[in-house]
């Protein structure tokens, strides 16, 4: 499938990477420190996904972040979980004797490993900027796509992609924006009078923290009052114990002499027979 794909885009991909190369000598390299900055924001996703977790911690923006959250996983479910292994195309670098190597040594050698259809960082950046368009403020939204754009362009200068490889990438994430979009956008429809749906709509990431932490600490009080009351019920279990042994050990006899003389004995400690004994005569 490879194969195919490098003959059916064969000129497509020769024409827009000889473009770049051609900008890159006549700027003297002016551009390739900013196209290694560009691509960066789309290296594994990381920063778009902390991006859309930021957003998710407000609940004004929580509806953006979460679809852009969504668009990026399906966008690697389909891009590098799914096609890459799939066409398993080589980078262009991959033949040391081909042009497209001489351009890469040229841009920096930006170190690539894994195949190469469909590009993730195309993927992850079209999809993560069509899930803002969507979900955003349309009149300001728009203007994602052209971050997008430099990331998807910054792949082909670098000569770390072909630009077939961008073109499907980004597909790739309208795909994956448009699907993560209409989840939301039911997820939000069919959760509102549920308490995962009040979560969603009215509270912030402040809100929520203080929310779960009244929970802890109630749950604590909680265990700590049921604690008590089994320390009390021992104690006084254990008091009424220490009362009974003394009311046996303790124990009054009065005995009358044949001379009507009273004998009073305190029974100190009946296993070793100790005994106290006052005489008082009449």
């Amino acid at each position: 499938m490879a194969e195919s794909i490098n003959i059916a885009f064969s000129g497509f991909d020769k024409a827009i990477m000889e473009f770049g190369h051609n900008l890159h000598n006549q700027a003297g390299g002016f551009f390739d420190g900013f196209m290694r900055f560009i691509t960066v924001f789309g290296d594994g996703g990381i920063i778009l996904i902390l991006l859309a977790i930021g957003l998710i911690a407000f609940k004004k923006t929580r509806k953006i972040g979460l679809t852009m959250l969504g668009a990026i996983v399906i966008g690697a479910l389909i891009t590098n979980i799914t096609l890459k292994p799939l066409v398993a195309r080589p980078r262009p670098f991959y033949d040391e004797s081909s042009m497209f190597y001489i351009w890469w040594k040229a841009a920096g050698s930006v170190p690539e490993s894994g195949y190469s259809f469909p590009s993730g960082h195309a993927t992850a950046s079209m999809a993560a900027m069509m899930a803002f368009f969507l979900a955003g403020n349309k009149k300001y939204s728009w203007t994602g796509f052209i971050l997008a754009l430099l990331i998807g362009f910054s792949r082909i200068y670098l000569c770390v992609h072909y630009p077939s490889d961008v073109l499907f990438g980004f597909i790739a994430g309208i795909i994956a924006g448009s699907l993560s979009f209409l989840i939301v956008w039911l997820a939000y429809k069919y959760l509102k009078d549920t308490k995962l749906g009040d979560i969603l709509y009215n509270k912030d990431i402040i809100t929520l923290f203080n929310y779960i932490k009244g929970k802890i600490d109630k749950n604590k009080q909680v265990k700590v009052a049921n604690g008590a009351d089994i320390i009390d019920t021992n104690a006084v279990a254990e008091k009424d114990e220490i009362n009974n042994v003394d009311n046996t050990n303790n124990t009054e006899i009065t005995n009358y002499n044949s001379d009507n003389s009273v004998v009073v004995t305190y029974n100190i400690d009946n296993s070793k027979e100790q005994n106290k004994t006052e005489i008082s005569g009449k």
